[in-house]
């Protein structure tokens, strides 16, 4: 949509349009609050194989790069800093995901030792230990420091290995039983993915009141879960397209008396490693790393009233365009908006004023060149509806919509202009107006 579209300047936003939309992010905040009680690996550098060569391969668990070239390796009671090792692939400048493989020293023992990562050149520090592993007995001269760093445990030791064999991380965890031995691993290449979604047991579950108040929650202990595997876990709430509303810490925690009508999708995540793509807004089929999902359980909503359109959620901005009027385009980016939750027979795009003054029904946000309006602030909105609608039209105000409709949340976008001046004299709609009768004594008014 290219044609001019002018807002006023941001007040109250629409408490009628958005009394909706209100229930909905009091049910995504209620998802969030799990977001952060998946559990993590301890260390972000991990000794992930040692192989009975000498080779000790390192990788970076974490989601950022570290330089490990003065890391220390320590081999009781032989020590080097690892930019005085061989370098045999990859990089000390660790990026995340990555591995690197060095030789280490002559006197790695398969039959039984120790191998310990610090970052720094004091042995005795339980602060400056970051990994540890011990084989073939225990007891070993290191293994009280990593025990007061919490690392290891007492007296804990994997099995010697043989000479064609070797030592490999799991991904998670601090003892033996996160290790496993076997044939040796390509220098660089990872041990191989250990994750597992599990399998989800229960359901499907049916909720056809909502939105009347009453809560809908799925019974505790109605959804178990078997046969996960993974450093981290944790249940995922998506649309039925696959899009992320929340990540709650159990499925009974959820009220799905809130979201409106549709069909969400619950599953259970295991993953090891760095991983992309876990958060709200974005879409399940796009995570990327070492992970497993289980099976989804369905949950089917169907309104009180009978309407079951669902504006669904808006993920995305504020955007701000600070030049406008410049004569550059000033356009949202294709993709920076996505939405999730939607329901209804008929999808469309509405940008309104503040007020609510529907200025555009473009077919997508990133269609909107926001450079021509002049200064003021947008809303967009995905409008939702089953059936006639009235009222979707341009200079109609959207809370005077009739028929089987819903609204999802807005998006905003506050525009100013590049001179400075924000004065903006709006949009009017409405007319022509034609009098053939003026003169004859009877008024002539515009309605």
């Amino acid at each position: 949509m290219n044609e001019k579209l002018t807002c006023f300047s941001f007040k109250n936003k629409l408490k009628s349009i958005q009394k909706t939309s209100l229930f909905r992010w009091q049910f995504l905040a209620a998802l969030l609050l799990s977001m952060f009680t998946f559990s993590q690996v301890n260390a972000q550098i991990v000794i992930n194989e040692i192989k009975s060569n000498g080779m000790a391969e390192l990788a970076n668990l974490g989601d950022s790069a570290v330089d490990i070239s003065d890391f220390y390796l320590n081999s009781y009671p032989f020590n080097s800093r690892l930019d005085n090792l061989d370098l045999v692939c990859g990089d000390l400048l660790l990026e995340p995901g990555e591995l690197v493989t060095v030789n280490t020293f002559s006197n790695v023992d398969f039959r039984g030792g120790e191998l310990a990562l610090f970052t720094e050149r004091d042995f005795r520090n339980p602060d400056a230990i970051i990994d540890y592993v011990q084989w073939g007995s225990p007891t070993r001269q290191i293994e009280s420091v990593a025990v007061a760093a919490g690392i290891w445990r007492v007296s804990d030791f994997i099995g010697r290995f043989e000479y064609n064999e070797s030592i490999s991380y799991s991904g998670c965890g601090n003892s033996s039983d996160d290790y496993s031995i076997g044939t040796p691993t390509i220098e660089c290449e990872d041990n191989g993915c250990f994750a597992n979604g599990g399998v989800l047991t229960g359901g499907p579950f049916t909720f056809d009141q909502v939105g009347d108040g009453n809560a809908d929650n799925i019974p505790t202990g109605a959804v178990n879960l078997s046969g996960e595997e993974g450093c981290n876990t944790g249940f995922i709430v998506t649309d039925s397209n696959g899009y992320i509303l929340g990540m709650p810490p159990s499925p009974s925690a959820v009220n799905f008396d809130n979201p409106g009508a549709g069909t969400c999708l619950i599953w259970h995540i295991a993953y090891t490693g760095p991983i992309s793509g876990l958060a709200m807004g974005l879409n399940a089929n796009d995570i990327e790393g070492c992970f497993g999902l289980s099976n989804p359980v369905e949950v089917i909503r169907t309104n009180a009233d009978g309407c079951n359109a669902n504006g669904g959620e808006l993920f995305g901005g504020p955007f701000i365009f600070d030049q406008v009027g410049d004569g550059t385009p000033d356009m949202i980016p294709a993709g920076a908006i996505t939405s999730a939750n939607k329901n209804g027979d008929n999808l469309v795009w509405v940008v309104t004023d503040s007020e609510g003054y529907i200025l555009g029904l473009p077919p997508t946000p990133s269609a909107v060149d926001f450079d021509t309006p002049g200064a003021g602030t947008c809303l967009i909105w995905c409008l939702a509806f089953d059936g006639n609608i009235v009222g979707a039209e341009v200079g109609l105000n959207a809370n005077d919509l009739e028929g089987c409709f819903d609204l999802s949340n807005p998006i905003e976008v506050i525009r100013t202009n590049a001179d400075g001046c924000n004065a903006n004299g709006g949009e009017l709609f409405g007319g022509p107006f034609i009098f053939d009768q003026v003169g004859d004594g009877t008024p002539d008014m515009i309605p």
